[in-house]
């Protein structure tokens, strides 16, 4: 379990690479243990400082994503099913990500689904109190994406819920 987990965790964030330059640093780990951090995270400066952030994001050229891509397609060559998870950011963050970028990513996601033939898999907006902060969740979030997600890998894996 602990492997699995670790080549997810992998996944997402090489996964990430193909959106955005940016990877995930925190490796899985929860760095907001207790809620006053993470009612720290909701005050005005930390949401301009996250807009202020996301305003220097970019997306990938072609060939940043060609490295990214021979891996997921050997692996989908050896039997592996490659999925692209949306992972969504909280509400009151998703207004600081300029517009631009996210069509782009939006567009690029369409077009791996399309042309690599990669399952996408989308929870749908996230209801901002099961965030921590723009992107982390907090336990309920947890909760509530880890639900989806076994319940998507059940029905892609052919098995049924809770097993």
């Amino acid at each position: 379990l602990k492997r699995s987990r670790q080549n997810v965790l992998m996944l997402a964030n090489l996964v990430s690479g193909l959106v955005h330059r940016e990877l995930s640093n925190n490796r899985g780990l929860e760095e907001w243990t207790i809620q006053s951090r993470c009612l720290q995270s909701e005050t005005a400066d930390v949401l301009d400082t996250y807009a202020d952030h996301a305003a220097r994001w970019r997306m990938t050229t072609d060939a940043e994503r060609l490295a990214w891509l021979v891996y997921l397609r050997r692996m989908r060559a050896a039997g592996t099913r490659v999925v692209l998870l949306a992972v969504p950011r909280a509400p009151s963050a998703d207004g600081a990500v300029p517009a631009d970028l996210k069509r782009q990513g939006a567009l690029l996601r369409e077009e791996l689904l399309a042309q690599e033939g990669f399952i996408g898999w989308d929870p749908g907006a996230m209801a901002e109190s099961l965030y921590c902060d723009q992107v982390h969740v907090n336990r309920r979030g947890r909760a509530f994406y880890s639900a989806w997600l076994a319940k998507q890998l059940a029905a892609l894996l052919g098995a049924r819920p809770g097993v």
